[in-house]
């Protein structure tokens, strides 16, 4: 068994022991800390030597929402958005091209039925 002076001296390196470690530790850790900063800073200076990339917000305008534009002018039916929504929206007087060619073909379809039962009641009387 060692004696209390002993003790005391492993005690004592074991302590050095553990504060050697940490103290290694801590030197590694500011060092990747460093690395990482010289990265960064790297990566700032090359970011500020180009030409700023434009935003989507500098290419594409948001057009205003139908609610925000009714607020800025007021509520007015002449917005934007009604003018718009009006164009888009067909009157119940003239039906649009693809509604035309719909009509058109419901038409065809109907006399062709007309014109097949006409046949068959001729064939019949006959």
């Amino acid at each position: 068994m060692l004696s209390g002076a002993g003790l005391e001296a492993e005690a004592e390196r074991e302590r050095d022991r553990s504060q050697l470690e940490a103290e290694a530790v801590f030197t590694q850790e500011a060092q990747q800390r460093r690395l990482v900063e010289d990265r960064v800073l790297a990566m700032v200076d090359s970011t500020k030597s180009r030409p700023p990339h434009p935003s989507r917000s500098q290419t594409m305008p948001n057009p205003p929402s139908p609610s925000n534009s009714q607020k800025e002018l007021g509520g007015s039916a002449t917005s934007w958005w009604s003018a718009t929504k009006s164009r888009l929206t067909p009157t119940k007087g003239s039906p649009t091209p693809a509604q035309q060619i719909t009509l058109d073909a419901q038409a065809r379809d109907k006399d062709n039925k007309k014109n097949a039962k006409g046949k068959e009641k001729e064939k019949e009387e006959e």
